[in-house]
């Protein structure tokens, strides 16, 4: 899947049942003309061509337990379910996050401003 970001859009926070947690991968997109040079496996089934940065999310920031309300950024309190700390997104204007080998059961996601104050919901 790939997003692009708003201008106000700085933060990135995803919730997804904990086992799934470890498969997430993030990835700026540097080249906004899709140059042929990286393919990425998306969800198994797409193949996408991008040239991207390595992963910005780092596994060992998974807030356990918690998952986030897409209508308002607030975190709650969940069993079963972890999310990401947030991930600065900031000097990127696409990103593609990649699920490796599993598919994402959820849209407990959203996007911050700089503040970290709640800006949209992110379906993934």
């Amino acid at each position: 899947m790939d997003i692009n970001l708003n201008e106000n859009e700085k933060y990135i926070r995803i919730s997804q049942v904990s086992e799934i947690m470890n498969h997430i991968k993030i990835y700026p997109i540097l080249d906004e003309n899709y140059n042929n040079i990286i393919e990425l496996n998306i969800n198994r089934s797409m193949l996408n061509e991008y040239n991207f940065e390595k992963n910005i999310f780092e596994n060992d920031k998974i807030i356990k337990n918690t998952y986030i309300n897409a209508i308002n950024g607030e975190e709650i309190s969940y069993n079963s379910w972890d999310s990401t700390d947030f991930i600065d997104v900031e000097n990127y204007n696409k990103i593609a996050i990649a699920y490796e080998s599993v598919n994402p059961v959820n849209d407990y996601s959203a996007m911050y401003d700089s503040e970290r104050k709640y800006v949209s919901k992110l379906s993934i």
